[in-house]
């Protein structure tokens, strides 16, 4: 009996000690793919803010290309525009900030991104829009119109593009652990 239990017993230890290494290689790998998306989770907040400047300076250059095809040639629209579309963007971007539009924990989770920069986006207009002729800036308003016009397109643009991004990094990583 001696021999046998001893058979078992070996049998069970190295079933037991297979059964620790797999379970410690499945800790490590899931370590692992947790440390790289908290790293993808921490690019993709500059990434956001990056694509959104360049989206706002896109809809700026849209915005002037616009006006100065749909109405006569403005002399000062330029001198206008590079005071006005510095404030107007960096106001945008502030309120997609306030209104959620770079919470990383919704870019996995639906619809609730596209929203918060739409509805900051609606936002960004009235509160711009009500200071510029509170202020009495001289502002086109066929520019103001084309900018927020052109703007919201292009940041959901942003969005989507990097949704996918996460989407591809995320595949990627998961099928590299495995």
């Amino acid at each position: 009996m001696n021999a046998v239990s001893g058979d078992l017993g070996v049998g069970t230890m190295a079933e037991l000690d297979a059964e620790r290494t797999a379970a410690a290689r499945r800790r490590a790998a899931t370590r692992t793919q947790r440390t790289s998306e908290a790293r993808l989770r921490l690019l993709t907040l500059p990434a956001m803010i990056l694509a959104d400047v360049l989206a706002l300076t896109l809809a700026v250059g849209i915005a002037f290309a616009v006006r100065q095809v749909v109405l006569p040639p403005a002399g000062d629209l330029r001198e206008n525009v590079a005071s006005a579309s510095l404030i107007m963007a960096l106001g945008w971007l502030a309120v997609i900030a306030v209104l959620g539009g770079y919470d990383r924990r919704q870019l996995t989770s639906g619809p609730q991104l596209y929203r918060n920069v739409l509805h900051a986006s609606g936002a960004a207009f009235g509160v711009i829009g009500a200071l510029v002729y509170l202020l009495d800036l001289e502002l086109s308003r066929a520019f103001f119109l084309a900018f927020f016009a052109a703007g919201p397109p292009l940041l959901l643009l942003n969005r989507v593009l990097i949704r996918r991004g996460l989407a591809t990094a995320r595949v990627r990583g998961s099928s590299g652990s495995r």
